[in-house]
């Protein structure tokens, strides 16, 4: 069941962002993020006109999750990357007309980068999760086994909350977890869809 409040994880390390820089925005994103030697733990309270819309069916466009209304984490649970991350798409080359050298390569295709979508399919009422790893997305998973999500529309009907449980073996890392002291890369990126349940543009 998903907290409507988050009041459980309200004395752990968060970030609250407005999509305008304001604190008058309807659209916002309050994230957090903890862990055990299990799982990943993501969660968020999502200010958004239109929550919990989306129209993209996981069972026939799984990669475009995205395109309705999600959260998505990009994070590294590699400890020797550090901070940034040290790891670019081939598009970060191609648009500087350059080409990787062998380390940057190798560093792109790391397994233990990963590229997390979160999202509630409304016509299935689904919480989904998609998975790519590395800089290059390959070895795509949806909804995995094992993985937990759940979401909760807010009571006034201007946001939502999700929770999700990501155990480490899906982002490859089940025998060497992240530990306390670690400096792991993360960066969060929250779409809001319109009415029909697609993208906001």
């Amino acid at each position: 069941v998903c907290s409507s409040d988050l009041d459980e994880w309200r004395d752990g390390p968060g970030f609250l962002s407005f999509r305008d820089g304001t604190p008058s925005c309807p659209e916002w994103a309050d994230g957090r993020m903890m862990y055990d030697d299990k799982h990943l733990y993501i969660a968020a309270h999502v200010g958004d006109p239109e929550p919990l819309r989306s129209v993209i069916d996981p069972a026939i466009d799984p990669g475009d999750g995205w395109r309705g209304g999600s959260v998505q984490v990009r994070l590294s649970t590699d400890r020797t990357m550090g901070w940034p991350a040290d790891g670019n798409t081939a598009n970060y080359y191609s648009q500087r007309q350059s080409e990787p050298n062998a380390g940057q390569k190798a560093a792109a295709r790391n397994p233990r980068l990963a590229h997390l979508t979160l999202w509630y399919h409304a016509a299935s009422r689904t919480p989904c999760l998609t998975i790519n790893h590395g800089m290059q997305f390959v070895d795509f998973v949806l909804n995995p086994s094992g993985f937990r999500g759940a979401f909760t529309r807010d009571a006034d009907g201007k946001g939502y909350v999700l929770e999700y449980a990501i155990p480490w073996g899906l982002l490859n890392c089940a025998d060497d977890p992240p530990r306390a002291g670690d400096r792991l890369a993360a960066v969060w990126q929250v779409n809001w869809s319109d009415a029909a349940g697609r993208m906001r543009r």
